[in-house]
């Protein structure tokens, strides 16, 4: 099945310069050996169409095995010249930017990030970019999936921050956003996450049993989900570890900078 297109707006911005800014946001695409790239063709042909400035790859690009490093080493070696073939035709104006998710890193992440960047991506390892636009400053920061590796209090956001209109932090684990002795409260911030696939399999009323989060709960799996530190977006993601989806459909994000 196809991914919809889902369009969204964040009212966070100071600064007018930054508006109308659009971000295309995919992630969690599980492509396994055995598998088509024909939902990723069709989607990055979507992005593409969308004209966005900015493309965020939010992790778990390929298909890995929990604790066996060897199998998933081989998984990825075998999907990834299949997958890059498919994403290095992503478009944007301000560049595409990657972070590691759980099973990139799983799989060896210094592999993952050089297969990445030899089709043009920049792959954000705590580390950031920015982007001017109309004198302001955009900046995007990248950590890899926290639960394979803790910045923790190695972010300086002081320094971070310097020179910022607005932050776009990209983390593959939504529960980044708990982190609330680290992350600055007066700066416009968004954080763009996936990994929790919108539960995968959800229920009316019961909502997503499993989420793989603890800021993620059973009735906010994915989309914007409140939480008192900052603006947070999960996508849904392209693929799943098993095949099948109930209620949480495959999606692509165009989000848009808009002011507070």
């Amino acid at each position: 099945m196809r991914p919809g297109l889902q369009r969204v707006v964040a009212h966070l911005l100071t600064d007018r310069a930054l508006i109308g800014y659009r971000i295309a946001i995919i992630g969690d695409l599980h492509i396994a050996p055995w598998e088509s790239t024909r939902t990723l063709a069709w989607s990055v042909n979507a992005i593409n169409a969308s004209e966005p400035d900015l493309i965020a790859l939010v992790g778990d690009y390929g298909y890995s095995v929990d604790h066996v490093q060897s199998l998933s080493r081989a998984f990825y070696r075998s999907i990834m010249p299949r997958v890059l073939r498919q994403l290095e035709r992503l478009r944007a104006r301000d560049g595409i930017y990657a972070v590691l998710g759980n099973h990139d890193l799983d799989a060896g992440g210094e592999f993952v990030q050089h297969a990445l960047s030899e089709i043009g991506v920049t792959v954000l390892r705590e580390s950031q970019r920015d982007i001017h636009r109309n004198g302001a400053t955009l900046r995007v920061f990248g950590v890899d999936d926290i639960k394979r590796s803790d910045p923790g209090n190695r972010i300086l956001w002081s320094e971070l921050l310097r020179g910022a209109s607005a932050l776009l932090v990209l983390s593959h684990h939504p529960d980044f956003v708990l982190r609330r002795d680290s992350l600055p409260s007066s700066t416009p911030l968004l954080i763009a996450s996936g990994h929790t696939h919108g539960g995968q399999i959800t229920f009316p009323w019961i909502g997503a049993p499993i989420t793989l989060s603890k800021i993620a709960t059973r009735h906010f799996a994915a989309g914007f989900v409140p939480n008192e530190t900052a603006p947070l977006y999960i996508t849904r993601g392209l693929g799943e570890q098993i095949p099948l989806r109930v209620g949480a459909a495959r999606e692509i994000t165009l989000l848009e900078l808009a002011q507070r």
